[in-house]
């Protein structure tokens, strides 16, 4: 059946426009099919404010995961760049790396899309190739940000800091070197970078973790004292409501803050406790890296595993195996995360020790 081009139009603008496509399918009688397929550069506006709400049109199907239909739209667009971009997002998620390369090969000055194609040169293993887009685009952060990967994982740290001192106001590349910083332990560096990006979420979320790692030979006592103040008060709640659970918990608190703030069994412990008594807000500032705890209990595992003669190894590995996961499920913790270490950890052969 035909249709007249105004009502093509009509429900192409009405698409645009963001209404329901089903909607328009009920009101004209046309298959939601067939109204994907109409939307095409002859029927669409040519204005860039109607483009750019077709691409976030298009964005909304892939979200959904409604791959074939924005696919429909995107392959009527090949000559646009922005949703020639959304169909190398669909072709990569579905695995048609040849289609996609023939589309940025098409793109080579578009910084999105052949950042794309950095992406898929890597899936494919093409590091070499990879590399030299990068190096193209020496004055786009985001493709130098993709350089600094490749190189991280080459160890070549020292051209990493080459490319972030020419990019000492992109926060993608500062927080790259933030965190080579600190595995590197050169707090002092890492903390100039938290004071120059004060506003910066993922770059002050590491300052706790900078403070900690200066202060680990403090007591928590000493470091955390609003934190365990605040685990006192609620324990005083629950004593004025006859709860006589707050008296193990405030043994462990006089235990845990005469331990430093170093040890992370310890930190760990009081992380348990904020979120026993709803504290939340004081883990997520102070101790919000759990993943960090979570390693090193990998780390002290596989440590009483291969020096079955160490007291305190066997004591860790005795304590964390028999009952930390039913703390962790108990309180709310990244419990697939410390799981899987700690099943990695256990099952792990010890090594063999040196005669």
């Amino acid at each position: 059946m035909e249709y007249s081009v105004e009502v093509i139009k009509n429900a192409v603008e009405r698409f645009i426009n963001d209404e329901y496509i089903e909607d328009i399918s009920k009101d004209i009688g046309v298959a939601t099919s067939t109204i994907y397929s109409w939307l095409t550069p002859e029927n669409c506006p040519k204005d860039e404010e109607s483009l750019k709400a077709l691409s976030k049109r298009i964005k909304e199907l892939i979200r959904q995961k409604k791959f074939s239909e924005a696919r429909i739209i995107c392959e009527n667009f090949i000559d646009n760049e922005i949703i020639c971009s959304q169909l190398v997002t669909i072709l990569i998620g579905q695995g048609e790396l040849k289609a996609a390369k023939e589309i940025c090969n098409k793109f080579k000055n578009q910084v999105a899309i052949q950042s794309q194609l950095v992406t898929i040169l890597l899936k494919q293993g093409n590091i070499p190739e990879a590399k030299k887009i990068c190096e193209d685009f020496k004055d786009d952060d985001g493709m130098q940000s993709q350089l600094i990967n490749i190189l991280r994982k080459e160890g070549n740290i020292s051209e990493i800091k080459k490319i972030c001192e020419r990019f000492k106001d992109s926060e993608i590349l500062q927080f790259q070197l933030l965190m080579i910083l600190m595995d590197e332990g050169d707090l002092k560096a890492a903390k100039e970078i938290c004071n120059r990006f004060k506003d910066t979420e993922n770059i002050q979320r590491q300052l706790p973790r900078i403070l900690i790692r200066e202060n680990k030979y403090k007591s928590i006592g000493t470091f955390f004292v609003e934190e365990i103040s605040q685990i006192r008060d609620k324990a005083q709640e629950k004593r004025e409501a006859n709860d006589n659970s707050y008296v193990e918990d405030l043994k462990k608190l006089d235990l845990i803050s005469r331990r430093t703030v170093g040890d992370l069994r310890a930190r760990m412990e009081l992380v348990l406790l904020l979120k026993k008594y709803g504290l939340n807000d004081f883990v997520e500032k102070q101790l919000h890296d759990e993943n960090e705890i979570y390693q090193e209990m990998y780390r002290l595992i596989l440590f009483a595993k291969d020096n079955p003669n160490y007291n305190r190894g066997k004591l860790v590995k005795s304590k964390l195996v028999q009952g930390i996961k039913n703390k962790i499920i108990s309180n709310g913790g990244n419990t697939p995360y410390a799981f899987e270490l700690i099943d990695k950890a256990i099952k792990r052969e010890p090594k063999e020790q040196s005669r």
